[in-house]
C-alpha cells in the first residue's frame, strides 16, 4: 500500500509523496493479470486505479519527473510552468517514470508474442495474429481505464505543452503493437490475407472473419503512425474514469468484445467502443498503415489477377460471355468491400477493376457492339452499356456507332419502299415510325434513356427523315413535311380518331415525326390547306381531334405558328351564325329560294385558298346567289365577296333514270349536268361556252363524268382525246348499286397547279422571313461581318426551316437595293444598318 507523509521543509503544502518503486511491484502483478486470460474482480481493478491515482497526485522530489523526454526548458521556465500547472489544492502532477515503465512492460510482453509468430504462415498466422490482437487490444483498454487519471492530467499536460511522443495509454499500446509486433510480422500476415482473397476469387470458401479481424487492426493501429514529427492527441472512445467525493473512483471497466476470453468484473456487464471515422476526427490519418501495408499490395495483386484472367477468358470465350464474367467479378468485389475490406478501399478497388476488366478491352467491346446491334441482342447491349458507362467517356464511341446504325437502318428501310411511299403518305410515315419505335425502345430498355444515346437517336432520325430515297426521287428536300401533312389529313378524316385512347397515340406519333422535320414551314403550309378543305367540306372525323392537333403544334412551335389555324375555326363558327341570319332574312323577304343554299364566309388572310378560275354560274343558282349578295352587302358595307367556285359542292337529284339518284358533285360537275335538262346531247364546245371553263379544266371534269358512265361519247372513250366538236350524250340507262353516288373527285390539273403554287408561296414566304430576320439582326448589331450575319440568320430561322446560304445572300442583296443595308467602304464583307 502507498505511504503518506505530511509536513517537512520540502513540502510546505502538506502533500504526500508515493514512491514508484514501492507500488510498482503490486502494479506489475496487476498488469500480468490484465495482459493474461485471468478474470479481474472490481475490487482489484479499483486498487490498481488507486495506485496510479496516488502516484500521480504525490509530490515529486525531482523536478525532472514532470518533464517530457524531449524537454530542454530552462530552470526559470520550469519553475513558471510548475506554478501554472499546480492544481487548485496545490497538488503537483507526476507520471513520466510510470509512463516509461508501462511502455517498457508492454514492449517486453510483445516480445514473446512476436517470437511465437515468426514461423507461422497462411491461415495459421492469421488465426494467431487475430487472437493475440483481440486479447492485447482488450487488455490495453483495461489498462487505459486503470491509467485514466494519468491520461486526463499528466498526459494531457505534456501534450498541451507540446511534448512529442506522449500519448494516452491506449494509443501508446497501439503504437507499441505497431512498432514491436506488426512491423516484424506484417509481410507474412499481409501475404496470407492476399492468398486467402485469391482463393476466394478462385471459388474456394474462406474464413472471412479472420481477414476482417486482421484488417480492422491495420486501421486501428494507424493512430499516431506518422511518427514523432507530429503530435497525435487522438482521444480514445473508452469512457474515462471519474473520481467521486473523498477520492474513491467510480469506474467503468471495458469488457472483451472481440476475444475468445470473457472477462467480467464484479458481475457488472461492461461495454467497449471502437475507433472509427465518426468518433475519431483523425480517421484518415489512421488509414496510413492500412493503405501502405495492405491496400497498395492488395490493389497490385488484384490488378495482376484480373489482367491474367481477362486475357485468358477472352482468348477462349466470346465478348458476350466475358461481359457476364466481368459483371459478376465487379459484384464480387463490391461484396468483398462490404464483408471485410475497409470502406476507404471501395473507390480505388472499383477503379482498378474497371480499368483492368473494362477499359483495357474497350476496343473489343466497340467491335462487338455493332455485331450486337445487327443481331438485335438487346440484353447484351444493355449489359455492355452498364459496363462501359463506368468508364469516363466510355460510351462516346458506342453512341456514334448507334447513330450510324439507326441512320443506316432508317435509310435502307425507306429505300425499300420509296417507289410506293413517294405517293403514299401512310406507308411513308408508318415506315418512319416503325424504325423510330424500334430504336426508341432499345434506347429506353438497354441504354436506360441515357441522354447521349437519346441524342444519337434524334440525330439519326433527323438525318434519314429529311434526306432519303423518297426526297431524292421527288427531287425536293421538302417532301417529308408534305407527306407528313398528307398523312395527318388522312388520319383526321378517319374514324380511328373518334376514340380518345387511339387519338392520343396517333397524335403523339405524328408529333414524333414532326419533331424531326427541318422544314416546319412546309408542313405548316400544307397542313393549313388540308385543314381548310376538311373544314369547308365538313370531312373532319372529330373536332376534338382537330383541336388537340393544333394544341400540340402550338406547344411545339408557339402561338404564331398556329394563329391562322385557330382563326379558321373561328370563321366556321361565325359562318354558322351567318347562315341562321340569312335564313331568317329569306323568310322576311317572302321570296323563298328554290334550293337549299348554304354558304361559308372565310377571312381572306387566314384561309389558304387561291382565287377560283373563271366560271359561268348556272341560271338555277342565280336567285340564291343574288339574294345572299344583297343580304351580306347590307350587313357589311364595303366588303368585297370573292366566290371560290372550285371549293363549292352541290347535291343533284336525278329524274331521268329508272331510279332516283342523288349525286354529290362539285360546282363544275353540277353546272355541266344542268346543261342536260334541256337537251340530252351537247358538244364539248357548247359546254365550254355555257360554263366559261377553261378547256383543260373542262376536260378533267368531263373525264370524271365519263368514267362514272353518266356521259357517253361515241367518238372516243378517253376524255383526254376529246375535241371541241365531239358530242357527249347523257346515259339514260345509267345504273348504280347506290342511290347516293359521290362523283366529286379532285381535278388533277387544278391539284397540280395548286401544289406548284403552294411551293412557290413557300419560297416567297421564306424570302420574306429571311429578310425580316436579317433586318432584326442588323438593327440590333448595327455593323456585322458577312459570315456572322449568315450564321445568326440561320440560327434564328432553324426552328421553322433551314435556309440555304445562297438564298440568304440574295436576300442581303435585296435589302441593300431596298436601302435597309449598305456595304462598308473598303470592306466588302461588312454591312451597316441604315435606320
Amino acid at each position: 500500500m502507498s505511504s503518506r507523509r505530511s509536513g517537512g521543509h520540502g513540502n510546505p503544502h502538506g502533500l504526500h509523496y508515493v514512491s514508484l518503486d514501492h507500488m510498482w511491484d503490486d502494479l506489475v502483478v496487476g498488469l500480468r493479470q490484465v495482459f493474461s486470460t485471468e478474470d479481474m474482480e472490481k475490487k482489484r481493478y479499483i486498487e490498481l486505479y488507486t495506485h496510479v491515482y496516488n502516484y500521480c497526485t504525490s509530490v515529486s522530489q525531482n523536478n525532472s519527473s514532470r518533464q517530457g523526454p524531449s524537454s530542454s526548458t530552462s530552470s526559470a521556465s520550469r519553475a513558471s510552468s510548475s506554478k501554472r500547472l499546480n492544481n487548485s489544492n496545490g497538488t503537483q502532477l507526476v507520471g513520466l517514470e510510470l509512463y516509461k515503465k508501462l511502455k517498457a512492460y508492454m514492449q517486453d510482453h510483445l516480445k514473446t508474442i512476436k517470437e511465437n509468430g515468426k514461423l507461422l504462415v497462411g491461415e495459421d498466422i492469421l488465426s494467431y495474429y487475430t487472437k493475440q490482437w483481440c486479447e492485447f487490444r482488450f487488455s490495453a483498454k483495461v489498462l487505459n481505464g486503470i491509467c485514466a487519471y494519468l491520461n486526463r492530467h499528466w498526459v494531457k499536460r505534456e501534450c498541451d505543452e507540446g511534448r512529442k511522443g506522449i500519448f494516452e495509454i491506449y494509443i501508446l499500446a497501439l503504437s507499441i503493437w505497431r512498432n514491436d509486433l506488426f512491423e516484424p510480422l506484417h509481410k507474412q500476415v499481409t501475404d496470407a490475407v492476399l492468398k486467402m482473397v485469391e482463393k476466394e476469387r478462385n471459388g474456394e470458401t474462406i474464413n472471412t472473419h479472420l481477414i476482417s479481424g486482421v484488417l480492422r487492426s491495420y486501421v486501428e493501429i494507424g493512430v499516431g503512425a506518422s511518427g514523432d514529427d507530429e503530435i497525435h492527441r487522438v482521444r480514445s472512445n473508452v469512457a474515462d474514469s471519474s473520481t467521486a467525493v473523498g477520492g474513491s473512483p467510480s469506474l467503468a471497466v471495458p469488457a472483451r468484445s472481440d476475444s475468445a476470453v470473457d472477462r467480467r468484473s464484479g458481475g457488472v456487464s461492461l461495454s467497449a467502443t471502437t475507433i472509427g471515422p465518426e468518433s475519431n476526427p483523425d480517421y484518415q490519418m489512421m488509414l496510413l498503415v492500412y493503405h501502405n501495408k495492405f491496400e497498395i499490395p492488395f490493389l497490385e495483386s488484384t490488378k495482376r489477377y484480373y489482367t491474367t484472367e481477362s486475357m485468358e477468358f477472352l482468348a477462349q470465350n466470346p465478348v458476350t460471355e466475358y461481359m457476364k464474367k466481368a459483371e459478376a467479378r465487379l459484384m464480387e468485389e463490391e461484396k468483398r468491400v462490404q464483408t471485410y475490406l475497409d470502406e476507404s478501399t471501395h473507390k480505388s478497388l472499383t477503379e482498378t477493376c474497371e480499368f483492368v476488366l473494362i477499359e483495357r478491352h474497350l476496343e473489343q467491346f466497340q467491335s462487338e457492339f455493332q455485331v450486337l446491334l445487327n443481331g438485335e441482342k438487346n440484353e447484351d447491349l444493355g449489359r455492355m452499356y452498364k459496363l462501359v458507362s463506368r468508364i469516363n467517356e466510355g460510351p462516346t464511341e458506342l453512341r456514334n456507332l448507334l447513330e450510324k446504325h439507326i441512320y443506316g437502318q432508317g435509310d435502307c428501310t425507306i429505300r425499300q419502299c420509296a417507289e410506293t411511299a413517294v405517293n403514299d403518305p401512310n406507308l411513308y410515315v408508318k415506315t418512319i415510325l416503325e424504325v423510330h419505335r424500334k430504336y426508341e425502345e432499345l434506347v429506353r430498355t438497354s441504354f436506360e434513356n441515357d441522354a447521349g444515346f437519346v441524342t444519337a437517336l434524334d440525330k439519326a432520325c433527323n438525318r434519314f427523315i429529311n434526306k432519303n430515297q423518297v426526297t431524292i426521287e421527288a427531287k425536293s428536300s421538302s417532301k417529308s413535311p408534305e407527306l407528313l401533312a398528307r398523312y395527318c389529313d388522312s388520319l383526321l378524316r378517319s374514324s380511328k380518331v373518334s376514340e380518345d385512347s387511339e387519338l392520343e397515340v396517333l397524335l403523339k406519333e405524328v408529333m414524333t415525326v414532326f419533331r424531326y422535320i427541318e422544314d416546319k414551314d412546309v408542313f405548316q403550309t400544307f397542313y393549313s390547306k388540308f385543314l381548310a378543305r376538311r373544314l369547308v367540306n365538313h370531312s373532319s372525323a372529330s373536332d376534338d381531334a382537330e383541336a388537340q392537333m393544333i394544341s400540340r403544334l402550338k406547344q411545339s412551335c408557339g402561338f404564331e405558328y398556329t394563329s391562322k389555324l385557330q382563326r379558321m375555326f373561328q370563321d366556321v363558327g361565325v359562318s354558322k351564325d351567318l347562315n341562321d341570319q340569312f335564313r331568317a332574312y329569306i323568310v322576311t323577304q317572302e321570296t323563298p329560294l328554290d334550293i337549299d343554299f348554304t354558304i361559308q364566309v372565310l377571312s381572306a388572310g387566314s384561309w389558304p385558298f387561291a382565287q377560283s378560275t373563271t366560271f359561268g354560274l348556272p341560271l338555277e343558282l342565280e336567285k340564291s346567289f343574288n339574294a345572299f349578295q344583297h343580304f351580306y352587302t347590307r350587313q357589311h358595307c364595303g366588303r368585297v365577296i370573292n366566290w371560290l367556285y372550285h371549293m363549292s359542292r352541290a347535291e343533284v337529284h336525278s329524274n331521268c333514270f329508272k331510279l332516283r339518284y342523288t349525286f354529290q358533285a362539285s360546282t363544275f360537275q353540277m353546272a355541266i349536268l344542268l346543261q342536260y335538262n334541256g337537251e340530252p346531247s351537247h358538244s364539248v364546245q357548247h359546254l365550254a361556252d355555257n360554263t366559261k371553263l377553261k378547256m383543260d379544266i373542262l376536260t378533267q371534269v368531263l373525264s370524271h363524268l365519263m368514267r362514272s358512265k353518266l356521259l357517253l361519247c361515241e367518238d372516243v372513250t378517253d376524255a383526254s382525246e376529246l375535241k371541241p366538236e365531239h358530242v357527249l350524250n347523257l346515259n339514260l340507262n345509267y345504273k348504280s348499286k347506290k342511290l347516293r353516288v359521290n362523283i366529286n373527285k379532285p381535278v388533277k390539273t387544278e391539284q397540280r397547279q395548286e401544289q406548284e403554287s403552294t411551293h412557290r408561296h413557300i419560297e416567297d414566304d421564306r424570302k420574306m422571313q429571311i429578310q425580316a430576320a436579317i433586318v432584326r439582326i442588323m438593327k440590333m448589331r448595327k455593323t456585322l461581318k458577312h459570315q456572322n450575319l449568315i450564321s445568326e440568320t440561320i440560327s434564328q430561322l432553324t426552328q421553322r426551316f433551314r435556309p440555304r446560304v445562297q438564298m440568304i445572300k440574295k436576300c442581303i442583296d435585296t435589302l441593300i437595293d431596298k436601302e435597309y443595308l449598305e456595304r462598308v467602304d473598303g470592306e466588302k464583307d461588312t454591312y451597316n444598318y441604315l435606320a
